[in-house]
């Protein structure tokens, strides 16, 4: 009985001074996360509150209003809104109004509408499972849009996985290795 009294106490002094080291070191990556990112709160080592508009104003911002739809016709949205006969058009009321680009045409509303996935979410021919990611420092996409399409998807019955990836910007790979394993699940056996 002494024996295994004794290991206990050896095993439980381990386990404390491990818990110590990870708490230490945890403590010490919260201090640096506060320091290299001001915008959050701290308590101990948890993020508590983030202070937003401090968070947009260290991001900044990459594109202005009206981004995709620029009044100087610039854009790639405003080619992708093109036809045969025009290069690029414009797609809202608002930029046709005050474009920059006299005689600029606006997009037939059946091109604008097929640009818009939200209308064929519903649809029963829409894939059944979703993989959708937005960085945290992707200063072109709104995070709003990530919320908003994973939402009409989920509230259409389907299978959603968002998440945000800390600190990546913009068109990145992200984690191909785990893409292709949530594809090849998905194929295999009909869910991610």
């Amino acid at each position: 009985m002494r024996l295994i009294n004794r290991f206990l106490t050896v095993q439980a002094m381990l386990v404390v001074s491990e818990y110590a080291e990870f708490a230490a070191l945890r403590i010490e990556i919260a201090a640096q996360l506060a320091a290299d990112h001001p915008w959050l709160t701290l308590n101990g080592d948890r993020v508590t509150a983030v202070d937003f508009a401090a968070y947009a104003k260290t991001v900044g911002r990459q594109k202005t209003p009206p981004a995709f739809d620029a009044l100087d016709l610039s854009s790639g949205e405003n080619q992708l809104f093109g036809s045969a006969s025009e290069d690029k058009r414009h797609f809202t009321a608002y930029s046709q109004t005050h474009s920059s680009i006299a005689g600029a045409g606006m997009a037939d509303a059946a091109t604008i509408k097929q640009m818009n996935p939200l209308h064929y979410i519903s649809d029963k021919t829409a894939p059944q499972h979703w993989r959708i990611r937005v960085g945290t420092a992707d200063r072109d996409t709104s995070h709003a849009i990530a919320v908003i399409l994973a939402s009409k998807l989920a509230d259409s019955g389907k299978t959603v996985d968002l998440a945000m990836p800390w600190q990546v910007p913009h068109g990145s790979d992200y984690d191909l290795d785990e893409l292709f394993a949530w594809m090849d699940n998905v194929v295999k056996n009909g869910q991610p």
